[in-house]
């Protein structure tokens, strides 16, 4: 549920966006092809074994911004923004015995309960050189701070004592635009992009005994570049979006596993390279209809032990080509 509050100052407007949510998924997995011959190979002969997965998370976030009003040679807007999320993850590894029958052995019953808090300070500044360029810049400053700890039992996995961690980022923007007509734009923009890391199970080799990943997964960034073009006739019966973009990315954070269970990793870097085009026709008013398609070369930079990759290979579930037909 959220709830909005504008109130109008004269030469500025003060918003007020509060928001909180809870999000519960539960599912299971067959990891019988992993684990099966794995553990037969340490004297565990099991027919089938299942991954249980439950995560919660609870969550609230509050926004004030305040923006200058109406028509002027520079806007500017100003605001903070505060969340907290209290998280549950857990994964529990069910090995069958012959006949669909539980095995009395725990391979590993974990959970990482976690709290995350974000404080934030932002503002935005547009100069209207003229009647059809504008310059835009942004700036936004957070600190985030989180503690887990981790409770588990099994063959496979145990407990960790509670950990915390503290990061501070600034990402920015600029971008510039020009207005050939009153429908007519070409635009160029600059983006750099944040994640804050996290907790990672910490699972066991289950002959040494030793850490197979670590227990916190490191923080990934990005720098964006981007142009684009938008146009509309003057009746808006037919309009054009096309777009080119280019984006370094850095730390990427992938899902891996460690003894089978499921852990976040950092996987080096990647380049994505792609664009997106986007038509629209209205041939009534009653009528519209919407085609896009779009490309994407996303591949690593550099090799990846944690994907098993090299150099060149595509990012997994990055899919090459997507469209869609939309008609209202």
């Amino acid at each position: 549920m959220s709830g909005t509050i504008n109130y109008d100052l004269g030469p500025a407007s003060l918003t007020s966006i509060s928001s909180y949510q809870t999000i519960r998924n539960s599912y299971r997995q067959d990891g019988s092809a992993l684990y099966v011959p794995t553990l037969a190979s340490f004297g565990l002969p099991f027919e089938a074994v299942a991954v249980d997965q439950r995560r919660t998370t609870k969550k609230f976030t509050q926004e004030v911004r305040l923006a200058s009003s109406g028509a002027k040679i520079l806007d500017w807007m100003i605001g903070g923004f505060y969340t907290h999320e209290k998280s549950g993850n857990a994964q529990v590894i069910v090995p069958y015995e012959e006949e669909g029958v539980v095995s009395p052995i725990s391979l590993a019953d974990v959970s990482i309960p976690s709290t995350y808090k974000e404080i934030a300070a932002f503002g935005n500044l547009t100069l209207h050189v003229t009647d059809r360029i504008d310059l835009s810049g942004g700036l936004r400053w957070a600190e985030n701070r989180q503690k887990f700890e981790q409770i588990g039992r099994g063959l496979l996995i145990g407990s960790t004592p509670q950990v915390r961690s503290r990061d501070d980022v600034v990402t920015y923007l600029a971008n510039a635009r020009y207005k050939f007509r009153p429908n007519t734009t070409a635009y160029v923009r600059f983006a750099t992009g944040y994640r804050p890391g996290g907790p990672n199970y910490v699972v066991n080799d289950p002959v040494t005994g030793t850490p197979l990943a670590p227990a916190l997964f490191a923080s990934d960034s990005l720098d964006s570049y981007e142009a684009g073009f938008k146009a509309e006739t003057t009746d808006r019966t037919l309009g054009i979006d096309i777009s080119g973009y280019h984006i370094d990315w850095k730390d990427i954070q992938v899902t891996s596993a460690a003894g089978g269970v499921s852990v976040i990793a950092n996987a080096g870097g990647a380049k994505i390279t792609g664009g997106e085009l986007t038509m629209t026709a209205r041939p009534s008013p009653q009528f519209t209809v919407v085609g896009a398609f779009a490309y994407q070369h996303a591949r690593l930079s550099q090799d990846s032990l944690e994907l098993g990759a090299l150099r060149g290979d595509r990012l997994p579930n990055a899919p090459r080509y997507t469209a869609t037909l939309n008609a209202d």
